[in-house]
């Protein structure tokens, strides 16, 4: 989800993007993992379906 050539995600807010990834955990499309990398934690989205696109057009209402 945040890749940096995806249209959905330019020019998005902070807020606004972390209110849309809620949004897709609340509907079970999405979750989230805690990673560790080095000596740091990062957050991994995983899509819980087969079809992306599901997803996209989900995000694409919230914008």
């Amino acid at each position: 989800m945040s890749n940096n050539d995806n249209i959905l995600l330019k020019g998005m807010s902070k807020s606004t993007f972390f209110q849309s990834v809620n949004y897709l955990q609340n509907l079970g499309l999405i979750t989230l993992i805690k990673k560790k990398i080095g000596r740091y934690y990062t957050m991994e989205s995983q899509i819980l379906l087969s079809d992306e696109s599901i997803v996209s057009a989900e995000l694409r209402k919230r914008i």
